[in-house]
């Protein structure tokens, strides 16, 4: 079964081999039976253009030698010449002196003017000495005397008549006999006794090919024997010369009539054994398609966009075109060289068949079909017209150079410039198009340069482009992507050490409390100790295990706060009165702490949209954090005012600890100025308050000055 199967492949591809090969010398057998089309005639040569040109020259020889120079051996030179050929002779020398001094006129005529204008009359008398010498020497040198002219003409006659008769005595190729029934003359080659009977019996028994006057007026365009009293024969002799140039065309044309005729009969022959083949393929279809090389050859194709393959099947069907125009297959003996032409040609059949039948194949599918057509509306039309508009200056600055060059050419070719000028224009304008070829060329490694460095890691690297063309845009565009690209690496380190710090803090924070948990159930195990030392043990488990509560509900509220998944409140809230009650709840802490606190409120009520639990936690939080980091005995002030649209809620004070850091980072969660955490606190107050107040639609800022630590809020004020 395998075997069957693997010779059935190898004649399918036999096949189409010896198909397209078939295919492809069809198309040199319709292209020689089309070139020489003109072959098909009986008598292919006589009725030629090239036997006609001949007959065309021989006749006109004819008509001058018997017609216009009749005796003229015999004549005086006075009778060679007319008066009215004399004298018309001398009207046209004196038209070219005339048209000769009126150009040196006009040659003069602007110098002249030019040096009047600027008041140089020296300059214009010599120059019109000089156009007058001009006009004088043109005239001396081709003036001529009616004898003079006369001479002229007898000569030219003379040499003119003895080149005629000449060709006449040479061509015996061409017989003719001449009958003039007005002047009763016979003017012939041949026997001047034979009558208009014999030369026609002379005609039927010895002529190749004849052409009888009047009666075959129409087969020649010559009007020497458009004349009712001439009857005239030409005739070609069958005992022509056979190394004469009339049968040696005559022999070619007929051979080539004989290829043409068997040519054509080849073509049929050629197309019905085409037809079985084709048809054998076709049968075989189905087994074709699922060959591995067929799969991969169709499975390339579909991937080339169906624009591309109208372009690539009208470029291959104008290469075959041009390649069989310009190429003669049948004109020499059969070689390798043939073989070789026709498989140039077959691959070209070959590859256009393959496209031809994709598209033929996306045709007969409408969606496919329907895809292809919006792909070639959408992805060529449609952004062909978007980045002409989009980068017009550029498209009209290739459009103005190439539209300047083409103007140029076509006035230069208008006024027939001299081409030593062309040349000049030429390489002035390859020169222009030169440098702006290779500037754009070298903006272009610029910026494949600065890629390079950018991908290589080098983030700090600028492409310097100025300008405001297209390439410059590139750069620009390209600058900006590597700035984002480096931000969010900066990003990216800096989240992963925030991952690293919070995982670090947390664990920190929660070991400490929960080590004393640990240390005081110990103790409380030992069955001798008092029960107040039980008392106070329980007291501080209590203590570290609020404040293992507190760290972690601080925790969830900040994660909830910052990933936004949270729902908020929001009422017409008084500010004043909602920080009054935070001071107040705070007020014995404030107390019994160390600092003096300057509050300055304003009695009058503000007003916002916010939170009032979650605004609270903020005042609550930022007041603690001024309470846990404060510097013993300085001052801490709190400050509530409106300013313009806005509820400015400042309080400043002076931190126990070095702030070596920057107000960005204190805003991270964990993140507290005692470095050392041994305070109290979860590090989350500040993260948890700017959540709070951004979800407010407020903004939160902290200022550093030296160990001075100021925190301004400020929340959006409506109207009481």
């Amino acid at each position: 079964m395998g075997t069957k199967l693997r010779n059935n492949k190898y004649v399918l591809g036999g096949t189409l081999v010896l198909l397209i090969y078939l295919l492809s010398f069809s198309l040199f057998l319709i292209s020689d039976v089309y070139k020489n089309r003109s072959f098909y005639k009986s008598e292919p040569y006589f009725s030629s253009d090239r036997f006609t040109h001949e007959l065309d020259v021989f006749s006109k020889n004819l008509m001058s030698f018997y017609f216009d120079y009749k005796d003229f051996d015999n004549k005086s030179d006075n009778e060679k010449v007319s008066d009215n050929e004399v004298n018309s002779a001398l009207s046209l020398n004196e038209r070219y002196i005339m048209n000769a001094q009126q150009e040196a006129t006009n040659n003069y005529y602007n110098l002249i003017v030019e040096a009047i204008n600027r008041g140089n009359y020296d300059a214009a008398k010599n120059l019109n000495e000089e156009m007058t010498k001009k006009r004088e020497d043109i005239r001396n040198k081709n003036s001529k005397t009616y004898d003079e002219i006369r001479d002229e003409i007898i000569k030219w006659k003379t040499n003119d008549y003895e080149n005629i008769k000449i060709s006449l005595m040479k061509n015996t190729y061409i017989k003719y006999y001449i009958r003039n029934f007005k002047a009763n003359e016979v003017y012939t080659n041949m026997n001047p006794a034979l009558s208009d009977d014999e030369v026609e019996n002379y005609i039927k028994d010895n002529a190749l090919y004849s052409m009888h006057f009047p009666n075959d007026l129409e087969e020649t365009k010559n009007n020497f024997f458009n004349n009712s009293y001439l009857n005239s024969y030409i005739i070609i002799p069958k005992d022509i010369d056979k190394n004469s140039y009339i049968y040696k065309d005559y022999e070619y044309y007929n051979s080539v009539r004989s290829r043409i005729m068997n040519e054509q009969v080849m073509l049929l022959a050629v197309i019905l054994i085409i037809a079985a083949l084709f048809v054998y393929l076709l049968y075989n279809k189905k087994f074709l398609q699922n060959t591995s090389l067929a799969k991969k050859i169709f499975s390339f194709t579909r991937r080339i966009p169906l624009t591309l393959k109208i372009i690539i099947v009208l470029i291959l069907f104008l290469a075959v075109v041009f390649y069989m125009e310009n190429l003669y297959f049948f004109y020499v003996p059969l070689d390798i060289v043939h073989f070789l032409r026709l498989t140039l040609l077959s691959s070209f059949v070959l590859v256009l068949s393959i496209i031809l039948i994709d598209i033929i194949m996306i045709i007969k599918n409408k969606d496919n079909l329907k895809h292809e057509i919006k792909g070639i509306i959408v992805n060529h039309i449609l952004l062909t017209i978007k980045y002409l508009l989009e980068y017009k200056k550029s498209i009209l600055k290739i459009v103005s150079i190439l539209s300047i060059g083409i103007v140029i050419c076509i006035y230069m070719f208008i006024q027939q410039i001299s081409s030593f000028f062309i040349a000049i224009v030429c390489i002035i304008y390859i020169l222009i198009i030169f440098i702006y070829v290779m500037r754009t060329f070298v903006k272009f490694c610029k910026i494949a340069h600065g890629t390079d460095k950018i991908t290589s890691g080098n983030l700090n690297y600028e492409i310097d482009i100025s300008g405001k063309s297209t390439m410059a845009k590139l750069a620009n565009n390209i600058n900006n992507m590597k700035l984002g690209f480096k931000k969010a690496v900066e990003d990216q380190v800096k989240s992963e050490r925030l991952k690293s710090e919070l995982i670090t803090n947390v664990s920190h924070d929660l070991k400490t409390p929960l080590t004393s948990i640990i240390n005081y159930v110990d103790l409380l195990k030992v069955e001798d100790i008092t029960e107040q030392e039980r008392i106070n043990y329980i007291s501080i488990l209590d203590k570290k295990s609020q404040r293992i509560k507190v760290l972690i509900e601080d925790l969830f509220e900040a994660s909830k706060l910052s990933s936004g998944n949270i729902e908020m409140n929001i009422e017409r809230i008084d500010i004043t009165s909602l920080l009054k009650q935070a001071l107040g709840e705070l007020n014995h802490k404030i107390e019994e702490s160390n600092l003096i606190f300057k509050i300055n409120i304003s009695k009058e009520k503000m007003y916002s949209n916010l939170d009032g639990k979650r605004t609270w936690r903020v005042f609550d939080n930022l007041i603690n954090n001024a309470l846990k980091y404060s510097q013993p005995n300085t001052r801490v002030y709190i400050n509530l005012e409106e300013q313009e649209e806005n509820i400015v809620f400042t309080i400043k004070n002076i931190s126990a600890y070095e702030l070596d850091f920057n107000a960005e980072e204190i805003f991270e969660r964990f993140k507290r100025g005692d470095s050392s955490r041994s305070t109290e606190g979860s590090g989350l107050g500040l993260a948890i308050a700017k959540s709070i107040v951004e979800l407010e639609q407020g903004s939160i800022d902290i200022n550093i000055d030296g160990d001075l630590f100021k925190v301004i809020v400020k929340f959006k004020k409506i109207k009481s």
